[in-house]
This record gives C-alpha cells, structure tokens and sequence, in this order.
C-alpha cells in the first residue's frame, strides 16, 4: 500500500494503472482494499495530497 500511494500521486498514472502495477487485477477491488487500509479511496487520497 505505501508504494500505491506514491503511484497514486503521479499524475500520469491512472487509478488502474496503479492497481496493475501493484498486482491487483479489479480497480474496484483496489479501491476497496486501499480505504480498508487508509479510511480514503484511491481518489479522494489523490484529490487530498495532489
């Protein structure tokens, strides 16, 4: 999960694309793991930090 987020807040990286790279085949089964983890969605994070 730490190196999604620094995926996450590269701005040529789409929230898929971060979920391929980490292993995750579903970016709604990313999302949801990554808010168990984080209490934010890969977006709201990206919304927040960027």
């Amino acid at each position: 999960m730490k190196k999604s987020k620094k995926y996450i807040l590269k701005k040529n990286l789409s929230i898929l694309d971060v979920a391929v790279l980490i292993g995750f085949n579903s970016q709604n089964y990313y999302s949801i793991i990554f808010k168990k983890f984080n209490n934010f969605t890969p977006i709201e994070y990206k919304n927040i930090y960027n």
